[in-house]
């Protein structure tokens, strides 16, 4: 019981995440587009500054969250699969 309890945690977990880490692709992509394409998508990101900094936003955010489910998928398979 107790690890089937767990397993609804870590999969809530990386619902919350997947949701919180969608803006940083979205800014990874947008950012990519403006600087390296551009093709901008919002007139914000027509500055290059400004660009930029989207990018590079949504590469250190997509990262740490790649990172972080990464983590509680290997979390995620412990508790998931019994162990001998």
């Amino acid at each position: 019981m107790e690890t089937n309890h767990n397993a609804e945690k870590l999969r809530k977990s990386l619902t919350i995440l997947g949701i919180i880490g969608a803006p940083f692709f979205m800014a990874l992509v947008l950012g990519y587009l403006a600087y390296f394409g551009d093709n901008t998508v919002f007139a914000f990101l027509e500055n290059e500054t400004v660009a930029l900094c989207t990018f590079v936003i949504g590469v250190i955010g997509a990262a740490a969250e790649m990172i972080t489910a990464i983590y509680l998928s290997f979390r995620f398979r412990g508790v998931a699969v019994p162990q001998e």
